[in-house]
């Protein structure tokens, strides 16, 4: 399909993959197909740009928030797990981070929810729609 001028192509694998700033993506899920997922927010890729990209997880959507990580993580000039300051964290080895980086907030929850505080951007939702969330999160960052 062609969305916004670019084109995305199903792989055998049934992913979608696309080519965007001089990059290859590759995602679950296509724009028009997360069309319904509503971000009251921007957030730019530009935000990212060799800085640090921290995401924080419970146990059960840490496997889902790697969708996000392994597409937008090149534009940062790392990525890595923290603990978000005054929160209850899987694991307390990790580093602890405030809103004032840039964290990406993924939790299991009965209902889709998406909001940002500072540079923190959350995600709540069920298990299984935390792909096409975190594809729609893609997009936002991208601008597509």
């Amino acid at each position: 399909i062609t969305y916004n001028n670019i084109e995305f192509t199903r792989t055998a694998n049934g992913l979608w993959q696309f080519e965007y700033l001089n990059r290859l993506f590759v995602v679950r899920y296509n724009p028009e197909e997360t069309k319904d997922v509503i971000f009251d927010f921007a957030y730019p890729i530009s935000n990212l740009y060799n800085k640090p990209l921290y995401y924080v997880t419970d146990d059960e959507s840490a496997g889902n928030i790697q969708e996000i990580i392994q597409n937008i993580a090149p534009f940062a000039s790392r990525s890595q797990e923290v603990c978000l300051s005054g929160k209850e964290c899987r694991n307390p080895d990790l580093v602890e981070k405030s809103c004032s980086d840039n964290i990406i907030i993924m939790h299991n929850s009965e209902e889709i929810k998406t909001y940002k505080e500072e540079n923190c951007v959350s995600i709540e939702a069920p298990l299984n729609n935390q792909l096409i969330v975190s594809d729609a999160l893609i997009f936002n960052l991208l601008g597509i």
